[in-house]
């Protein structure tokens, strides 16, 4: 293989890698913030009214679900909710609320 050949692999490989250290470092500054949000939990009141945990207001923002409409019911009052993706809730929000549980996970509100 050439020195040129080489180098240009070498430079691609570089460049590869600093692309990746940037995401990394992204991603990482990222997830400082959300725990600092976390454990600072200054939008206490707006949380819990939307009927949502620390973890699911926080850290858990990135719920994946397939592009499908989905419908399913509370799992206390039975109303059906309809989602706009195959990420459901176990609670509608008015229930979540008035059972102090976590409209997303099920988790008990702090």
């Amino acid at each position: 293989m050439s020195a040129m050949r080489e180098m240009e692999k070498m430079a691609k490989i570089n460049c590869r890698a600093i692309n990746v250290k940037a995401r990394h470092k992204e991603h990482v500054n990222g997830m400082s913030v959300r725990l600092i949000q976390y454990y600072l939990d200054y939008g206490k009141r707006d949380r819990l009214q939307s009927g949502l945990c620390k973890y699911c207001a926080y850290i858990g923002t990135d719920r994946v679900g397939g592009a499908a409409i989905t419908k399913c019911n509370c799992d206390y009052c039975g109303i059906e909710m309809t989602f706009g993706n195959t990420c459901t809730d176990c609670f509608c929000a008015k229930c979540a609320v008035e059972i102090k549980h976590c409209k997303h996970c099920g988790q008990k509100l702090d």
